[in-house]
C-alpha cells in the first residue's frame, strides 16, 4: 500500500526525493519510485472514458475535454497516499510548470556478459 514510508507522498518531503530514497517501495522487478515525487505527463488528451456520464460536477469534467489538456497520471509528493495509484488521472495544460509534474525517463541496461 502506498505510504510515506515507501514513497514520497502526503507532503512530507515538500519536493521530489533523490533517486534511491525509497528502496522499500521497489516493485517486484526492482523499479523504484514508481509512485509519488511528481505527476507523470502523458501525451494523451483528456477525454472521458467510454460511457462517461458527468456527475454533479459537470463543469469540472466536460469543459476540459476540448483537446487542449493532457493527462497526468499517478500523483505527486503533495497527494494523499490513499488516492495515489498508477491509474489515477489528473489533467492540465502542458505548458504549466507549477503543478509538481514531470516525465519518467527509462533506458535499457545491457546484461553483463
Amino acid at each position: 500500500r502506498p505510504s510515506p514510508a515507501v514513497a514520497n507522498l502526503g507532503g512530507s518531503a515538500l519536493r521530489p526525493a533523490p533517486v534511491g530514497a525509497y528502496p522499500g517501495g521497489a516493485s517486484a522487478y526492482g523499479a523504484e519510485q514508481m509512485l509519488g515525487d511528481v505527476w507523470e505527463w502523458t501525451t494523451s488528451p483528456l477525454r472521458g472514458w467510454p460511457g462517461f456520464v458527468p456527475m454533479i460536477y459537470e463543469r469540472y469534467s466536460r469543459p476540459f475535454f476540448d483537446g487542449d489538456y493532457r493527462v497526468l497520471r499517478g500523483g505527486s509528493w503533495a497527494v494523499e497516499p490513499g488516492i495515489v495509484r498508477p491509474s489515477f488521472r489528473n489533467w492540465d495544460h502542458p505548458h504549466r510548470r507549477q503543478i509538481f509534474a514531470g516525465v519518467r525517463l527509462a533506458w535499457s541496461v545491457e546484461e553483463p556478459a
